[in-house]
């Protein structure tokens, strides 16, 4: 893979950290830890969870892979104004799976958004988010593009991985400028990452609520 197309998945890898974080800080005041740091190693007990959440396009390929335990997803369900106190924990899991949906929401828009100043019409695909065990999730897949976690205020982690793939020839055939795209990538994050904290509770709360 040549250097372009190397740009080009580093700003795919930037803008998925970055909403993630930018998402998580709207609705709960997170705190991005250090990427110095080593990431937690991700447990595999009977309380450890996973939502999957893909994003393609021809060409493109995002899997995201958000590891928590029950605790974090009662935690999150707190701070954003849910129903953290309710005993079933389905509701605190469809915190965390519309959390990721947010994210791959915002992923697709950004890539799309990316193509249409290239002069192109990419339709982008969404794969709703899928709960696995912690230690099902990213099984024989090989080793991650990209690791990193969120600090919740209470202590809660989020554990994140991706896979992200680019493919040379399909971007090519399409007339794809990879440089060009990666930049237009860049500035599509900062202007959609400015979603404002209510309008990403209401979406959260909204959906959640509707996967119940």
């Amino acid at each position: 893979m040549n250097e372009s197309f190397t740009n080009l998945e580093c700003a795919i890898r930037e803008a998925v950290c970055g909403f993630s974080s930018a998402r998580l800080s709207q609705l709960s005041g997170c705190v991005r830890v250090d990427p110095s740091r080593p990431i937690p190693g991700i447990s595999t007990g009977a309380d450890r969870w996973a939502f999957r959440v893909g994003v393609s396009f021809e060409g493109i390929a995002l899997d995201l892979h958000c590891h928590y335990s029950e605790s974090t997803a009662r935690a999150l369900a707190e701070m954003t104004g849910g129903r953290g106190d309710s005993d079933d924990v389905e509701t605190w899991h469809s915190f965390i799976g519309e959390y990721c949906n947010l994210i791959g929401g915002a992923v697709e828009n950004c890539i799309s958004g990316a193509f249409r100043k290239q002069g192109l019409s990419a339709g982008g695909q969404l794969q709703l988010p899928v709960k696995e065990l912690s230690g099902d999730a990213g099984r024989g897949v090989g080793k991650p593009s990209s690791a990193w976690y969120l600090e919740l205020p209470s202590g809660h982690e989020l554990i994140f991985l991706a896979w992200i793939r680019v493919s040379d020839q399909d971007l090519e055939e399409q007339g794809v400028v990879p440089g060009s795209l990666a930049l237009d990538i860049e500035q599509t994050f900062e202007q959609h990452a400015g979603m404002t904290e209510g309008d990403a509770l209401d979406a959260l709360m909204q959906e959640a609520i509707d996967l119940l």
